[in-house]
């Protein structure tokens, strides 16, 4: 509970406190994950990658693909933070390789934002714009009205840096538009942005 509320240090404390007594194999790769997540968000880096480390190893391959999946985001998360974007790219593609196989399709959008991110973060366009693609799709479908407002915005973005701005000035406009449905402001003054940049970079007034 103190994890979903964002009291990463209560969740550690908790979690630090019952692992040496437990020994429901289940309860354990919950309270270690909790731990590992927990040490990640408070900056424990290291104790993070311990628990995670140790959920994945036993959980091994016949665990519930969701376990699976969100064990593999966690380390994803973990590598991004600790700045190891090519072991991000390698488990957030884990990750979305698992939502896919698996058809969890709440997770899809989600796994594709985040191996975009990492592989715009390490300059690889254009398997970012094929990662957010996807991941566009699959929000639009299931409805994912946050998710489909960060990744069409991240399109824009990644459009621009391509130099394709007719298509990032169209991808801004769409991202403007449903942010001022959804009352989202930041997500629509960020697309604003997006093409006043592009008028730049065509020497235009914005």
């Amino acid at each position: 509970a103190q994890l979903r509320l964002g009291a990463y240090a209560d969740a550690l404390r908790v979690a630090n406190e019952a692992l040496p007594g437990c020994e429901v194999a289940r309860t354990r790769d919950d309270l270690l994950e909790c731990a590992g997540a927990a040490a990640m968000f408070t900056e424990d880096l290291s104790a993070a990658r311990a628990h995670l480390r140790e959920v994945e190893r036993l959980l091994g391959d016949e665990a519930p693909p969701r376990r699976r999946l969100r064990a593999a985001s966690y380390r994803g998360i973990l590598a991004f933070r600790a700045g190891d974007l090519e072991e991000a790219r390698a488990a957030y593609a884990a990750a979305l390789e698992i939502a896919e196989r698996h058809a969890i399709a709440d997770q899809i959008a989600r796994c594709s934002q985040n191996l975009g991110t990492a592989c715009h973060q390490r300059g690889e366009l254009r398997e970012a714009a094929r990662a957010y693609e996807r991941g566009e799709d699959v929000a639009e479908a299931l409805g994912q009205v946050d998710l489909l407002l960060v990744l069409s915005f991240n399109l824009a973005k990644l459009y621009a840096d391509l130099g394709a701005l007719e298509r990032a000035e169209s991808k801004a406009r769409a991202v403007a538009a449903r942010a001022s449905a959804a009352g989202a402001g930041f997500f629509q003054a960020a697309a604003e942005s997006v093409m006043a940049d592009c008028a730049l970079a065509r020497g235009q007034p914005s």
